[in-house]
This record gives C-alpha cells, structure tokens and sequence, in this order.
C-alpha cells in the first residue's frame, strides 16, 4: 500500500486526514528509519526549474536512507511525488492562510518587492504554525532546510539538527543585479537596504546548522569567506542521464535554430532571454538569414509578449512539459546569463543531451567545463553571437562539442553521486550526535 498524503488544514490541528488505513499509517508514523523533515520555498514537482529539479532529486536519494516529509510554501501534486519518489509524506500548508494575524503585511511587501525572488526573509505566520504542527505530530531526527528564504524558519523546528542546502549564494546574487540594472536612486537604496539584510542571514548560516550543502567550490568558497565557522559541503548539481540520452548525429542537420530555456519569472533568466532575443540574437541573424531563436520556460501573470517576436525569428513558447524536442531540434543551448549564482542545471541537461552550449562566464560559473574542450565561453554581445555563428555554420564542431558535454557530465554530475554526498554527511552527522548522547548518559 503506498504512503500516505499528510494534510494541514486551515485552521484545525493537525490530523493525517488523508490516511487510507492503519497499515499505511504505520508506514508513515512507525518507520524505523531516521525520520527527516524538508522545508522547501516551492512544492517541486513537476521538477521544472532549476530549484526543483535539484531537491526533487535529492529527496528520491534521501529516501533510501531516511524517512522523509516535506512541508513545502506551495501546494501540488502530492501523491504524484511521493510515487516518483519514494518520501513518506507531504504535509500540505494552505497558502490561503498566509499572514492572516500580521497586521504590517504591506509594509514587508514593499521592502521585497523588487527582490530576485518573490518570497522574503520575514516570517510567514501561518506557515509557521504549519511547522510547529508537524513537528509536534512527528519524532523528527533532522531537518533539512532548502534557500535561505526558510532559514528563518529554523526557529520552530526547537533543538533539531538543522541542515542547509544553498541552492545559490544570494549575496553574490544581489550584488550581480545591481551591476546590471539602470536604477534610480530611491529603488538603488531599497536594493542595498536588502543586499544587507541578505548578507546578515547568510553570514550567519555556518554557526546555526551542522552543514551547509553548495552547488560548487565556488559557491562553498564565498560562504566559507562571508562565515566564520561551520561545515560547508559541495553537493554538485547533476543530470538524470537516462532520462536525458545523446541525441542522433543526423540530428544537427536541421535548420539553423538556438534555444534557451529558463523560469522567466526568475529574473536572471528573464534578464538573460531579454539579452539573447534583443541583442545578440539579431546579430547571428545578420550573419544566419534562416536562423531561428526558440525561447522557453514557466512564466507568470506578467506580460512576456515582447520575447515573442516571430517577424524577428524569435519565439517564446513558454512552459514545456518536455525540452529534450527543442534540445534536439537545436544546434545550440545559449546561456547568456549576466546575473545569478549556483549552478546552471539547464547547461548540464544540454550537455547530457548532446547538444552544444554556448554561455557567458557567470552562466558557466562552478561547473567544471573548459573553453573549447566542451563548452564555448562568451561574455561579450558580439563574441556571443560569434560562437553561435559559428557552430550553425559548422555543423561537426557542434557533434564535437556535444560529444565531449556528454562525456563531462557522465563522469562528474550525476545526482546519484550527488544524492550520495548529501545523504552520507547528514547520516554521518546524525550519527555522531547519536554516539554523544549515548555517552553522556
């Protein structure tokens, strides 16, 4: 019988309301593994962006070794997760229910409004109680926290070991924006006045968790720089390599076509298509008549048609349930990104793909690629649309470049050696308290 679903009702204790049997609640509440609970910004399934591609994978590697629950700020599909992943159970949080006793909501509003993301460093006071619910309900042995816009949750978990992953650095991220953006002098202050609330919190992660999980030596590095103690462990990002196979070599002999694919609602991605359609693209037309530029990704409320530009060769099809069509129907993936930190799991699923990729520096930044070996590197409007120019005039140097991406990421970035790094160091962790409270009594 399969796991059960876990609900949080608005305003109502918590009760498993979804349970189907005593047998299944069993499997929920009497596991004899560590039981572990994830705090996560978005509910990840279907894992489309980046964010959630990474914890969707990890909670399936967790799994094997923990009994694991999610608490997740959105809802979705809960049995389809725990199906495809084997986790114990989704507690569900009625967004409906958010800062419903704060009475200084718009004045928080306001101060993140402009932020890379949409959520903030303030406290939600129903999701807060949401956790203390669960915690309540459940032994939890860990907690596992995902972005540091839930560390400020970490106060409701008592005295459970708390773990991190840092899907970014957002320092790094917010100082990046500002070098990028034309602002005026009121909205520049907002940006620094957040910059420094952002740097506060995370300067201080080191010394409120057991270990903090980066995406690469880079990230790691520049939290070990902004901490003065703690462990900081790299879990790379990874790639499903059988989900995501070499393409054919008959494959790049189709039109002239390039792709990009991101959450356009993140705005690093956004400001990334903006650059390629806008700017770069138009010069690899002068050179490509036939060329094509296909843009992808979920988006939001907000007025995208500006990307979609079809008299111009440029089309936005924003969400797609699958990319492995458009990776394969292209020549090359671009990632001209000039904003962002962590890792880019969009290049990796290109590379696995066969496809070719073309990225600035920062959108290459922490993965372990070379310059002409298996990725061609570009920071410029005009180097940019050179390297593009010149893998659509040359199609066996595409072949190539995919080949040798391929080969890349079989040996360094699967989330099977990925998984195993995060689920041996919060093992190792929970183990040794486990020896030293075995030896205090």
């Amino acid at each position: 019988m399969p796991p059960a679903c876990v609900i949080v009702p608005r305003g109502h204790t918590f009760q498993p309301l979804a349970l189907q049997s005593s047998q299944t609640a069993h499997s929920v509440f009497m596991d004899d593994r560590p039981q572990l609970l994830v705090l996560t910004p978005a509910f990840p399934y279907p894992p489309a962006s980046g964010g959630d591609i990474r914890i969707f994978h990890l909670l399936r590697h967790l799994a094997s070794s923990f009994a694991v629950h999610l608490l997740s700020f959105t809802r979705g599909p809960s049995e389809a997760l725990i199906r495809e992943t084997g986790i114990t159970a989704v507690h569900l949080y009625d967004s409906a229910d958010a800062w419903s006793s704060s009475g200084d909501r718009r004045p928080r509003i306001r101060f993140w409004r402009h932020a890379p993301h949409g959520l903030s460093l303030d406290v939600d006071p129903g999701y807060a109680r949401a956790l203390s619910r669960v915690v309540a309900a459940t032994a939890f042995d860990a907690v596992l926290i995902d972005h540091l816009y839930m560390m400020q949750y970490a106060r409701f978990v008592h005295r459970l070991p708390v773990f991190y992953s840092a899907t970014d650095v957002e320092t790094t991220k917010f100082e990046r924006w500002y070098e990028n953006e034309h602002l005026s002098p009121k909205r520049r202050l907002l940006h620094w006045a957040q910059r420094r609330v952002v740097q506060w919190h995370e300067s201080r992660i080191g010394k409120r968790v057991r270990v903090t999980f980066a995406t690469s030596t880079v990230d790691r590095d520049a939290l070990v720089r902004m901490n003065r103690s703690g462990r900081f462990v790299v879990v790379p990002n990874g790639v499903d390599l059988n989900y995501f196979r070499p393409r054919p070599r008959v494959s790049f002999g189709g039109p002239p076509r390039i792709f990009f694919v991101g959450t356009m609602y993140y705005r690093p991605n956004y400001l990334a298509a903006r650059f390629l359609a806008r700017d770069v693209f138009p010069l690899i037309r002068r050179e490509v008549p036939d060329a094509s530029c296909h843009l992808a990704g979920k988006t939001n409320e907000e007025d995208y048609s500006e990307l979609h530009r079809p008299g111009m060769g440029v089309f936005m099809h924003g969400f797609v349930d699958d990319v492995r069509p458009h990776l394969e129907e292209s020549q090359i993936l671009v990632a001209p990104l000039r904003v962002g930190s962590g890792t880019r799991i969009k290049i990796l699923e290109a590379m696995a793909s066969g496809t070719p990729v073309v990225s600035t520096t920062i959108g290459a930044e922490g993965l372990e690629c070379t310059h002409e070996e298996n990725i061609l590197l570009a920071d410029t409007t005009e180097d940019l649309a050179a390297a593009c120019v010149r893998l659509l005039r040359d199609r066996e140097e595409c072949v190539r470049l995919g080949t040798a991406g391929r080969r890349l990421v079989e040996q360094k970035y699967s989330w099977d050696a990925s998984g195993e790094v995060l689920r041996s160091e919060i093992g190792r962790a929970l183990g040794k308290e486990s020896r030293h409270r075995a030896s205090a009594d």
